[in-house]
């Protein structure tokens, strides 16, 4: 598992054959995701109370999912792909503009999942 504390940039000539799992950890907004046509291989996880800006398109593989526990991901009119979307509604969090990822300039899910009153964290 790989855990960023902070805003993420990587290279377009960089070799990213990273196969874990990403948590994005943040308790202030003003962070930034730069994937540089990266493609992320796992499901990625967005938790805490900051926010998140996609800087350009946002993509995971292999049928895997973004997963927001909490905060606010901004999807900066960008592309977001994944194979599915999961939003767990315990704490407050919103995505983009409205709902999910409408303020996506153009979003793929196979699946989208909304779950609005759980006690706990789902176990995954």
């Amino acid at each position: 598992m790989l855990y960023v504390f902070g805003s993420l940039t990587l290279l377009s000539a960089m070799n990213y054959n990273y196969t874990g799992q990403v948590f994005f950890m943040a308790s202030t907004p003003g962070k930034t995701v730069f994937s540089a046509g990266q493609t992320f291989n796992s499901s990625v996880f967005f938790d805490g109370v900051g926010e998140w800006t996609f800087l350009d398109e946002f993509t995971v593989g292999n049928g895997a999912g973004i997963f927001l526990y909490g905060g606010t991901i901004r999807t900066n009119n960008q592309t977001v792909t994944a194979g599915y979307f999961l939003h767990c509604l315990w704490r407050q969090s919103s995505i983009g503009d409205i709902l999910g990822i409408i303020g996506a300039q153009y979003y793929q899910f196979k699946r989208l999942y909304i779950y609005m009153q759980l006690r706990d964290k789902p176990h995954f």
